[in-house]
């Protein structure tokens, strides 16, 4: 991962959905991010995306500007154990009645 990390997401029905990309306070505090007051997890990227019904695509998510410069720095200690990143991704139908679903993921991703 250099700043840069892609998803592939289908919906069954044309879509428009969101995708919020965070870390665990305690992996945001190693790395030089100022957690807040209550503890919430650190969004370090985001992706937002239109897809028509039933195709796969792969979308990118972007990392925020604090994101990029703390990670930058910490680079040789990610080397070592990767980076463990929280995914939500939110969709809703753009045709027909609405409907939302939701969905999360969790991945280790290797630094280089």
């Amino acid at each position: 991962m250099k700043g840069k990390f892609a998803q592939v997401v289908v919906c069954k029905k044309s879509c428009a959905m969101t995708t919020s990309v965070v870390i665990r306070p305690s992996v945001a505090k190693q790395l030089g991010f100022k957690p807040p007051a209550g503890g919430d997890w650190i969004e370090i990227g985001t992706a937002k995306a239109r897809l028509s019904s039933s195709a796969s695509r792969k979308v990118a998510v972007h990392l925020n500007t604090k994101a990029k410069g703390l990670l930058a720095k910490a680079g040789p200690a990610l080397k070592a154990h990767g980076l463990q990143i929280l995914g939500r991704v939110e969709a809703t139908t753009t045709k027909g009645p609405s409907q939302r679903g939701a969905a999360a993921w969790i991945v280790t991703v290797a630094w280089r």
